[in-house]
């Protein structure tokens, strides 16, 4: 005899998703519109926070800030002898003055706030604390003062002092742009790329340099909408391989993301999918290295 036998296969349930382990980038940008005088990194070079990555050739802020500096040494009627120190004592004079307008607005705070208070609409407390703040402020300005007094050269403050305010302020300006020639990276980790060599003129905001971690403890899986877990959920990093990793949901996108091209199963077939961070505990992965989560 003969026996036919239907069967139903259905396919095992999976909570086991593309991962990818996330890449921490930054780059480094022109600070001003001019020339590149130096790019000082190869491509996957290793760099450490606060290494110089390039430098912006500085000729036109440098006659900028002579300019800035003949300004306000003018107005502010320097010894020509030492214009350092003359600049350095402004400084502080100018600190002081501000200081004494600050107190003035104060003043003019409490009083306003004792007429107030005799007519019932303001609290004798809030005048109490106004004239703490101003007890404080005095004394930052005898600090002022003395400091000031202390270093005080030859020459006097023109009869407006607040010009000689506004033009330590314009050449305060260009001695912090002048600092901020002097590219300078913030993320230790490995040069990805870079986009600019010595020479070129760029623009203010062109970047330069990539800078890529090399490894991370997080990892974004791409899970189907229906199948999305809840922060703090438990997971485990599977790697090609053969190891495993610990680690816990994190957060969750609101909608389907495209995949990154890396972890596509098909080349020229997009995948999209929820995201998902797990922040791996015990242990860090490749960056952009391609994972496997289960869920």
């Amino acid at each position: 005899g003969v026996a036919v036998v239907w069967a139903v296969s259905s396919p095992s349930r999976t909570d086991t998703w593309h991962a990818i382990a996330r890449a921490e980038t930054f780059e480094i940008a022109a600070a001003e519109t001019g020339r590149l005088q130096t790019v000082n990194v190869q491509l996957h070079q290793d760099v450490v926070a606060g290494d110089v990555i390039a430098a912006m050739d500085p000729t036109n802020l440098d006659a900028l800030r002579e300019i800035s500096a003949a300004e306000f040494l003018a107005i502010s009627n320097a010894d020509a002898a030492d214009p350092d120190a003359h600049t350095d004592a402004v400084r502080k004079r100018a600190a002081t003055l501000q200081l004494q307008t600050e107190l003035a607005m104060l003043d003019r705070q409490i009083d306003g706030l004792q007429e107030l208070v005799g007519e019932g609409a303001a609290s004798q407390g809030e005048v109490d604390q106004r004239n703490i703040e101003r007890k404080a402020l005095v004394a930052r300005i005898r600090a002022k003062q003395a400091e000031a007094n202390a270093d005080a050269v030859d020459g006097t403050i023109a009869p407006s002092a607040w010009a000689v305010v506004a033009s330590l302020k314009r050449l305060e300006a260009v001695d912090a742009r002048l600092s901020q020639l002097q590219l300078k990276t913030e993320l230790s980790g490995r040069v990805s790329a870079v986009l600019r060599r010595s020479g070129e003129v760029v623009r203010r905001g062109d970047p330069i340099v990539t800078i890529r971690q090399p490894s991370s403890n997080e990892v974004l899986a791409f899970v189907a909408p229906g199948r999305v877990p809840a922060t703090g959920a438990a997971s485990v990093v599977l790697r090609a391989d053969g190891s495993e990793l610990t680690g816990s949901v994190v957060s969750v996108s609101p909608g389907p993301d495209l995949l990154p091209e890396a972890i596509w199963t098909l080349p020229n077939r997009p995948e999209r999918g929820v995201a998902v961070l797990v922040r791996v505990e015990g242990g860090e992965v490749t960056s952009n290295e391609p994972l496997r989560v289960r869920l």
